[in-house]
């Protein structure tokens, strides 16, 4: 999705949360549209898996930061490209949203191996209502997207949430 649109959306959920009467039932109503909306704005679609190092900066902005993980006892480590935004949560609180995509390297036809999304682990419980109504659910913090075979795994590290998307295999 490109960037107009999620600033669209963004700024129709404001308005929305704005003039929605305070009942309860609009009240929840507006709450999930922002957590749908702050999860969408970072693509939890998993579109990402599977794409190339050049179509996801093409999406998404060369405004990014790069590096390489901590290599591993073989000595192999992964390049990761992250993007961080800031959102309005459930709360109507702005908090800070970090997504990195990892590749096997860096080459700009290097493919997409996994993405993780790291939040404060305050947003844990509407994650997981959100993920609770929009993908199956296979245990306590794994839920899978059967529409492009992709896993999402929630891990708690506190202050942290860390969601993990990766492939079915």
């Amino acid at each position: 999705m490109k960037l107009q649109n999620i600033l669209l959306c963004a700024i129709i959920a404001q308005v929305y949360a704005q003039f929605v009467p305070i009942t309860k039932t609009c009240e929840m109503m507006s709450k999930n549209w922002i957590i749908a909306l702050m999860l969408f704005a970072f693509s939890t679609v998993n579109a990402q898996v599977g794409e190339s190092l050049s179509d996801l900066i093409e999406v998404k902005g060369s405004k990014y930061e790069e590096g390489f993980t901590q290599a591993n006892d073989e000595g192999d480590s992964l390049y990761y490209v992250s993007y961080t935004q800031d959102v309005l949560n459930e709360s109507q609180e702005i908090v800070e949203i970090t997504k990195a995509y990892y590749f096997l390297e860096k080459a700009s036809d290097a493919t997409c191996i996994e993405w993780r999304l790291i939040m404060p682990i305050d947003e844990v419980n509407a994650v997981v209502r959100f993920y609770n109504n929009t993908y199956v659910k296979l245990d306590d913090m794994l839920w899978k997207d059967y529409e492009t075979n992709v896993l999402l795994y929630l891990e708690l590290d506190d202050p942290i949430l860390i969601i993990t998307s990766y492939k079915d295999k």
